[in-house]
């Protein structure tokens, strides 16, 4: 599968709007799919589904900002603000501080890693 994405990015099978595109279903769908884990089986995988979703999110928002320049800055931010928020939500349900943490980092590591200005 990494090989056929990576040769459909490189023919421009994929363009660059399709990849952020591709980068936030798949992140949103890990959020989700982690909280449903952590609803049901209370295991680790919930966990990991949830960091993975939330480091898919801030690489697609990295990518739509700041790579192919797809929308400013702040959406970016904004983005990963939400996506701060539902990391909280699912830690405060489910009682986990692992969630909280990855969630405080992603929103703080925003505005850094987008390029954001002081002000």
């Amino acid at each position: 599968m990494a090989f056929l994405l990576s040769l459909a990015f490189s023919r421009g099978w994929i363009t660059e709007p399709m990849r952020v595109g591709i980068g936030l279903v798949v992140g949103v769908g890990l959020m989700v799919a982690g909280e449903l884990s952590l609803s049901r089986l209370r295991g680790i995988l919930g966990h990991v589904l949830v960091a993975v979703g939330l480091a898919t999110l801030e690489v697609a928002f990295l990518a739509g900002a700041r790579l192919y320049g797809l929308f400013p800055v702040e959406w970016g931010l904004l983005g990963a603000f939400v996506a701060a928020i539902a990391a909280a939500l699912i830690a405060i349900r489910h009682d986990s501080q692992l969630v909280a943490a990855l969630g405080l980092v992603t929103v703080l590591a925003a505005p850094p890693v987008l390029g954001a200005s002081p002000p």
